[in-house]
């Protein structure tokens, strides 16, 4: 998933939360940005992921490891431009 906004200052939209323990810790994705416009409510994704909330952890984000959690979440922070790759549990 490819997201951008205009300004740092702008949350990216995203519902997360973390779980597991120490080395196992993983950021789990439960809601996408409410702002779509109707097309991308249409695209395949959007669709699998609201039929499975709660399933979708991420694995990287610009490159970088979920499991480097303190980077991806400055990374988070700070950029632009975001590269998401999520992992499916079901």
């Amino acid at each position: 998933m490819f997201l951008s906004r205009q300004s740092a200052e702008k949350k990216w939209g995203l519902s997360m939360e973390r779980v597991g323990q120490d080395a196992s810790r993983a950021i789990r994705v439960v809601g996408l940005p409410l702002v779509m416009d109707p097309q991308q409510l249409q695209h395949p994704f959007h669709k699998l992921f609201t039929s499975h909330k709660g399933g979708w952890s991420i694995m990287s984000v610009n490159g970088t490891p979920a499991a480097r959690l303190p980077e991806v979440m400055d990374i988070m922070k700070h950029a632009l431009h975001m590269q998401i790759k999520f992992h499916r549990r079901w």
